[in-house]
């Protein structure tokens, strides 16, 4: 007798642009939400990151978004803004 225990494979959602919209407008990283800048995705490097992003949001029990091309800054008063 096997102890293995069952497995779930989830398959993703696509993103909707309303659901790409809402992402955008949220302004900030999240839980469940990274922004990932302009990326050379050739280079080794960004691709461990992208991997690392995509892992850490494995992780969380609903999943999340890694949005790529988009970057999280700063103001001058510290609020986050995309970019």
């Amino acid at each position: 007798a096997s102890s293995a225990l069952p497995v779930a494979i989830a398959r993703p959602l696509p993103v909707t642009p309303e659901r790409l919209s809402e992402l955008l407008l949220g302004g900030a990283e999240l839980r469940n939400v990274e922004y990932k800048g302009d990326l050379n995705f050739d280079d080794k490097a960004v691709q461990a990151k992208i991997a690392r992003a995509v892992l850490g949001l494995a992780n969380h029990r609903d999943g999340g978004h890694v949005v790529i091309g988009v970057e999280e800054t700063r103001d001058a008063t510290g609020r986050p803004v995309l970019k």
